[in-house]
């Protein structure tokens, strides 16, 4: 099964963007683990939380079916991109990533949560004031399982390069600044020969390095702490690469960069 998810701590009251950043925290404040969390495929299994007097769903998605029943829901919430819960009532159903509520005291489950599912009345579907709430799981082994991980990684992997090779700014048509001075070594050279991509993930990698001159002509770059240091030269086969860290949200990367993986790999599965 997929690593554990734990609930998040209550959500403040003041703005959504404070929501956000608790939903990024690894602490279990409150509540108790339910089952294992989604990882970055579609759900495959659920366990029932229990019944719940609901005061808030996080990103809600619901929809009205007069044959509702758990496992419909569970179809409808399962192929939606950061649901972790979904809950019955009636003829509703709704997903969320999370939500906040009260758990009905054990006994006393059958008197709040009293209403029959419509399309399957052997099975409960929440009451009045409350719902059935099930946590989705993701339990994919064999064969299935290790094409999913592989899938999730080569996605994240993808987003990953994309993005560093994004942190540079080209100035095409001229080299970078040609102090003798500004030179520094990469992996224990001044140069690499090798593609502009290549360059870029080198210079990355070293934390002093703050950009390149590439010459297109000889597939190489030279490494160089300041790339305004000393005069530039005009050609039409150089370009000058700069490491912009500082315009770098590393947040909004990783963010960005999880997001993608997931898109990605429903797609596939959905494809499969």
């Amino acid at each position: 099964c997929s690593r554990p998810r734990f609930p998040p701590p209550p959500l403040p009251t003041h703005t959504h963007t404070a929501m956000r950043l608790l939903l990024a925290t690894t602490t279990a404040a409150t509540g108790a683990l339910r089952g294992t969390g989604c990882a970055l495929g579609m759900p495959t299994h659920f366990n029932p939380v229990g019944c719940v007097e609901i005061s808030e769903v996080v990103e809600k998605i619901e929809t009205t079916d007069h044959n509702n029943n758990v496992d419909k829901c569970f179809l409808f919430c399962n192929a939606k991109a950061g649901m972790d819960y979904f809950g019955v009532s009636g003829s509703t159903c709704w997903c969320g990533h999370f939500y906040r509520g009260a758990e009905v005291a054990r006994g006393k489950e059958s008197v709040v949560c009293d209403a029959r599912c419509p399309g399957r009345p052997k099975e409960t579907c929440g009451g009045e004031a409350a719902a059935n709430v099930y946590r989705m799981i993701e339990c994919v082994h064999g064969v299935e399982g290790e094409k999913r991980k592989q899938q999730e990684e080569e996605a994240y992997a993808k987003a990953k390069r994309q993005h560093l090779l994004d942190a540079f700014v080209l100035h095409d048509g001229m080299t970078c600044g040609q102090d003798e001075e500004a030179k520094i070594q990469v992996h224990g050279s001044e140069t690499l020969v090798g593609s502009e991509d290549e360059c870029k993930l080198a210079c990355w990698d070293a934390y002093k390095c703050g950009g390149f001159t590439y010459d297109r002509d000889m597939s190489r770059c030279i490494f160089l702490f300041d790339t305004l240091s000393g005069e530039r030269k005009e050609g039409r086969t150089n370009a000058c690469y700069t490491k912009q860290v500082g315009g770098v949200n590393l947040r909004k990367v990783a963010k960005r960069v999880e997001q993608e993986a997931i898109d990605n790999v429903t797609r596939a599965a959905l494809r499969d």
